[in-house]
């Protein structure tokens, strides 16, 4: 899908995308409140609230965590599978869109394969946060917590090297050794 829309958008914009993101989702992504306080703080917060009570307490975030673990008991136990696989997939690509137009915000304009330098380091949040690769374990508030000691790792690892290529083998190494982890402590 992402070879079909990517040449699609080089067909339309021939290559060269034309104008900015527009004013208010510049300034959600890189305004101040009062000077100091980043104005995307309070959105994000509200965000990954309601993503952590639906996920933890709510009774469709149950049925995710059941079919996660297994398939085949979720559907004995009265879960629609294919149903709720659908859905989490449909939320999963609203969320993926939100975080393009965020990202448009941030960057001020679009660019082909903007998002390419975020698939590595959203793995590696996940399995920080520890989700197991293999589904049916984890916590939303883990990867949020994975997000930000990648985070701190990012700007440590950025002011020490200065490297993509080293951050690459960072994000790489961590990602090796969750899933060792994830395989021994489970």
């Amino acid at each position: 899908m992402s070879c079909l829309l990517t040449g699609l958008v080089l067909i339309v914009t021939n290559g060269v995308p034309a104008g900015s993101s527009p004013g208010p989702l510049s300034h959600l992504m890189s305004g101040r409140v009062g000077g100091w306080f980043p104005t995307v703080v309070l959105p994000l917060v509200v965000f990954v609230a309601a993503a952590a009570l639906l996920l933890g307490a709510a009774h469709t975030g149950r049925r995710v965590y059941a079919v996660g673990n297994s398939t085949r008991v979720a559907h004995l136990s009265g879960i629609s599978v294919r149903a709720l696989i659908v859905s989490v997939y449909v939320v999963s690509g609203l969320c993926a869109g939100l975080a393009g137009l965020l990202l448009l915000g941030f960057a001020n304009q679009s660019f082909i394969g903007m998002g390419d330098s975020y698939l590595l380091p959203s793995i590696a949040v996940v399995m920080i946060g520890g989700t197991s690769a293999l589904g049916g374990k984890g916590a939303y508030l883990g990867t949020v917590g994975g997000a930000l000691l990648l985070e701190l790792l990012d700007t440590i690892s950025g002011s020490l090297f200065g490297s993509a290529a080293v951050q690459d083998i960072i994000y790489g190494a961590v990602i090796f050794v969750a899933m060792i982890l994830a395989r021994f402590l489970s």
